[in-house]
């Protein structure tokens, strides 16, 4: 159940879209966004990402570059292409394996702000939501401390409600 507090600040702020086919993977995203207090927005697909971001504007972008119907790097341009003006763009980052073989110069080069490998730690994300979406305009104090969890326990969770929401 979210506080007060946290319910004012998840509606403050823009929405978080997660692209990501897994539900394990959805919701462990969707989760730990949750306890940062940002309101997670999740589809399955490239082509349901390309169309929420024509109609709704996001804090940023999480999107697995492996998640069917993507082409790599090509899916991020045609992204970026559809964002003509700057305060249109949406920072992208990419959710990874750890075995891809795919360097942060052609992540770049495509569009991305950052790379995040799965399975990743809290504290990756902790590092990542400061630096692309925390507003100081309208602060997130959840943001500002590490969160003590373990992923590990969230996908215990997940096949123990069997919950992919």
């Amino acid at each position: 159940m979210c506080s007060t507090e946290s319910l004012v600040n998840i509606m403050a702020q823009l929405p978080v879209l997660v692209c990501e086919e897994n539900d394990a993977e959805k919701f462990v995203l969707k989760t730990l966004l949750a306890r940062f207090d940002y309101r997670a927005i999740v589809v399955s697909s490239a082509e349901e990402a390309v169309a929420e971001l024509k109609i709704t504007k996001y804090a940023a972008l999480f999107m697995d570059l492996g998640t069917a119907g993507t082409k790599g790097f090509d899916m991020v341009r045609r992204i970026r292409s559809g964002q003509t003006h700057p305060s249109l763009r949406v920072p992208i980052i990419a959710l990874m394996e750890r075995s891809a073989k795919t360097d942060f110069d052609s992540a770049s080069a495509a569009g991305v702000e950052a790379l995040l490998y799965k399975p990743f730690e809290a504290e990756e994300l902790r590092r990542v939501l400061l630096r692309f979406v925390y507003n100081a305009d309208r602060p997130n104090l959840k943001t500002l401390r590490a969160l003590e969890v373990d992923n590990t326990d969230l996908y215990k969770e997940f096949k123990r409600d069997g919950t992919n929401n």
